[in-house]
């Protein structure tokens, strides 16, 4: 689940092909590997983009393309692991789509701004890509 909550004067949107069989979500981060949406092979592995389309979606399936978008933006999102979070921890990227405390030294890119339900735990973050 995701939701925006500001304009997208902010944002650069763009689409990109996808891999049959993958899934991906709005509110998922993720990068491009080989000229297509992937997820990081790495934690903090980059660079990062929010996922703004949906490959369920009847046009991304025919067209073989989600759309992803890069910028600065608010986000209230479940695509966040499983962890403790407070209001300014920094976060980086998973390599399952979420959003995650660094484990070391990896590049952080979204501050938490508030937690919002423990279950299903929701965050809403400032994103900075």
């Amino acid at each position: 689940m995701a939701k925006f909550y500001n304009g997208l004067n902010n944002v650069q949107l763009f689409s990109m092909p996808f891999d049959s069989g993958d899934t991906f979500k709005p509110g998922m981060f993720v990068t491009i590997r080989d000229g297509k949406v992937a997820f990081a092979s790495a934690v903090g592995d980059g660079p990062v983009y929010c996922v703004f389309g949906d490959t369920e979606e009847p046009s991304s399936e025919a067209s073989g393309s989600v759309g992803l978008m890069f910028g600065s933006f608010r986000l209230q999102t479940t695509y966040v692991a499983n962890d403790t979070y407070a209001a300014g921890d920094r976060l980086t990227i998973g390599t399952d789509g979420k959003l995650q405390k660094p484990t070391a030294s990896e590049p952080t890119f979204a501050v938490v701004e508030s937690i919002d339900s423990a279950s299903p735990l929701t965050l809403t973050v400032k994103v900075n890509i």
